[in-house]
């Protein structure tokens, strides 16, 4: 929901963007117009710093999880948990084993189980294009009651 809403904010703001044209009809610049949004009498901001800032949320996007969680079921009650970090982040660089533990009790409460054993955990930077990210793998095996 709220992306939908950066990305309507982000166009409702291009839509007052236009193009100038050179003599050449194929040659056509994609220009900001040089205009403030008046917020109040004594509080103008430029339009250029408004679509950057709005081009700058959607990039970053503050609200969404720092953390992409996929879990993959290897054998009867083994399962590997894999963490990947978003790219841009306000923080949560220590937080790879809480969001592994906490995948692990959820797998382990949805399924009737009384808890869950570590096999393995390993964390990590995957340098990637552009930029590196902070990922995690573990595997885990649910235990049941005895």
């Amino acid at each position: 929901m709220n992306r939908n809403l950066s990305l309507f904010a982000v166009a409702a703001l291009l839509a007052g963007c236009g193009t100038l044209e050179s003599n050449n009809t194929s040659d056509k610049t994609f220009v900001i117009p040089d205009k403030t949004w008046n917020i109040s009498p004594s509080l103008q901001v430029p339009l250029e710093g408004v679509v950057a800032a709005a081009a700058v949320y959607f990039i970053v996007d503050p609200l969404a999880p720092n953390w992409q969680v996929s879990e993959q079921r290897l054998s009867g009650e083994v399962y590997r948990i894999a963490l990947r970090m978003k790219r841009f982040t306000t923080g949560g660089d220590g937080e790879a084993m809480q969001v592994f533990r906490r995948s692990a009790e959820r797998l382990a409460r949805d399924g009737g189980y009384a808890g869950y054993r570590v096999l393995q955990y390993t964390e990590g930077i995957e340098s990637n294009v552009p930029l590196a990210q902070r990922v995690g793998e573990g595997t885990v095996e649910l235990v049941k009651a005895q």
